[in-house]
């Protein structure tokens, strides 16, 4: 992908060197906003794309429920602010109803103090919504969520039923510990994978069936550590077998027991060593540069998205066109550095803005047009500091905001860490960038420091402790706790959860969910890209496996012929 560099730039936060290219700047021009016929174009970004990301999403907390009184109803609700947070947080079906309406706490800006300082009263002074999880049926303790029934701790998921521990996915069905997988079935421990159905610990599987410890197979049934595969059964490590020669090694493998199970993963990681890689994991898509990207054309610096045109620096987005810097979002265009949105049009430094246009600095609002630096409104338009204002107003006021914000260095920036409502560690910043309190704290991040009281029971037991075959697990485990193996954090089996392991030979995991979350990111490459040679014809590639990996890994031509032919 060919760069024209316009500006050349060095992050006052990390350090790095980066450039703002020709592209950047044309979009930046038609987002910038329109007011009485004047455009007030925004800066390019003083922070790298990194430092960008940072700081967008420690504004988003998906993993982590409490329970906490509504300060409306008094009553004990989940939510993703814990008790010890300062904001108002009200039950979300009492946030959505007209129990309160946004413009009730319309204030005036104040031109003596900065956007920051007032924002921060604002957003503290409207009601939260306690979570997102809109129509769940018995399916409580999700966040992020639509749609979902009999659901158990399940994150950023559409349309999802029986299913736990599962994240960033969309209509799956009885599938546990799973991470951006769509459109699949009694599947576990299964990652970046699609139509897949009956498989376990798979990456990057597409439209197969019943594989184990399987990576970048398409169109193949019944493998067991295989990679680079298509349209085959009855292998093992890439090898065929007869199928009834297949059943007996399989049963050899004792595939039900703990220790060879871990046994046989470690085999395939070995063995996957020695197997060309695709360079990148990307999908019908062209002119694209990062990873994981499926039907689309003209992105830069793009990581988890579908369907996109003409994007850049982004994170989980699709189907739009005309967006940068953006963690989290759905059918919109033309957004800049915004965080949770959907179907916004012509929007930047938003946070949780959806079905609206021209939005800028706004948080928790919904169907509004032209609105600036507003909190929690609904259906309005030409709101400032959610105060009304008529069209002729609210033009010459945002004039005169947009010339205070860029006397006092905040034009063209996201809010500052210390305006999110979460602690860093609460975050998916923690996810992208593992950091210590000591390392957050004076780059000016919060840090939540509250730990939610463990339910009561009978016994702990230590992971080395369980039986190693789910055949000899006895109900009693469901009054006991597990201790993981490593971060020693308790974590409990529900009764469904017994059920699914048992009904799929699979042993109890070890871990504590959030330690498994992690292990299925550890398996994914880094969100960087190397410079590097294909290991077949030495051309130069851009490629996710650094240069020091020990990785086979091919340019998409060298790979399409070792495995097409």
């Amino acid at each position: 992908m060919d760069e024209t560099i316009v500006e050349n730039k060095q992050c006052p936060q990390c350090g790095a060197a980066f450039g703002v290219r020709d592209v950047d700047v044309e979009f930046y021009k038609k987002v910038s906003p329109v007011v009485a016929g004047q455009k007030y174009l925004i800066p390019t970004p003083r922070l790298c794309p990194d430092c960008r990301r940072r700081r967008r999403v420690c504004f988003r907390n998906e993993r982590n429920l409490y329970k906490r009184p509504c300060n409306f109803s008094n009553k004990e609700i989940i939510s993703i602010y814990s008790p010890d947070k300062v904001h108002k947080v009200y039950d979300q079906e009492i946030r959505r109803s007209d129990k309160r309406d946004g413009i009730t706490y319309g204030v005036d800006f104040d031109f003596s103090k900065t956007f920051d300082e007032q924002f921060k009263v604002l957003q503290r002074a409207v009601p939260r919504i306690a979570l997102f999880n809109v129509n769940p049926e018995n399916s409580h303790y999700c966040q992020q969520a639509y749609d979902n029934k009999n659901c158990y701790l399940c994150f950023v998921v559409t349309g999802c039923e029986e299913c736990m521990h599962v994240s960033h996915s969309n209509r799956l069905n009885k599938c546990f510990d799973c991470t951006l997988v769509q459109d699949s079935e009694t599947s576990y421990e299964c990652l970046d994978s699609d139509k897949i159905y009956g498989c376990k610990y798979c990456d990057s599987c597409q439209e197969s069936n019943n594989l184990l410890h399987c990576s970048d197979c398409i169109w193949c049934s019944n493998c067991i550590g295989c990679i680079g595969l298509r349209n085959k059964s009855f292998h093992i490590f890439n090898k065929e077998y007869p199928r009834d020669q297949y059943e007996e090694e399989k049963i050899k493998l004792m595939i039900t027991n703990a220790d060879s199970l871990a046994d046989l993963g470690y085999k395939f990681k070995q063995f996957a060593q020695g197997q060309p890689h695709r360079y990148l994991q990307n999908i019908n898509s062209h002119n694209c540069l990062w990873n994981y990207i499926i039907n689309s054309k003209n992105l830069y610096k793009v990581f988890d998205a579908f369907e996109l045109e003409d994007c850049a620096y982004s994170t989980w987005i699709f189907e739009s066109k005309d967006c940068h810097d953006i963690y989290g979002m759905g059918t919109s265009n033309l957004v800049y550095y915004s965080l949770g949105v959907e179907k916004l049009n012509t929007a930047a430094f938003c946070t949780f803005v959806s079905h609206s246009r021209n939005a800028y600095y706004s948080d928790l609002c919904f169907n509004c047009e032209d609105i600036f630096w507003c909190v929690g409104l609904r259906n309005k338009s030409y709101c400032i500091f959610n105060k009304q204002y008529t069209k002729e107003e609210y033009e010459a006021l945002v004039a005169k905001i947009i010339t205070h914000m860029q006397s006092t260095g905040e034009r063209g920036e996201f809010f500052t860490p210390a305006v999110s409502p979460f602690g860093y560690n609460e975050t998916v910043a923690q996810e992208h960038f593992p950091s210590e309190k000591a390392q957050v704290v004076p780059l000016g991040f919060n840090r939540s420091d509250y730990v939610a009281p463990f339910p009561q029971v009978d016994k702990i037991l230590q992971a080395k402790d369980l039986p190693k075959d789910i055949k000899e697990t006895f109900d009693d485990i469901l009054q006991q706790a597990i201790e993981c193996e490593i971060t020693h954090k308790p974590f409990r089996i529900m009764k469904w959860e017994l059920e699914f392991y048992r009904k799929n030979q699979i042993p109890l995991p070890r871990r504590h969910p959030d330690q498994r979350h992690m292990d299925r990111l550890k398996r994914r490459n880094p969100r960087k890209l190397f410079d590097r040679r294909c290991n077949k014809c030495g051309a130069d590639i851009k490629t996710a496996y650094a240069p020091e990996r020990p990785e086979i890994v091919y340019c998409e031509q060298c790979y399409n012929k070792e495995i097409y032919g």
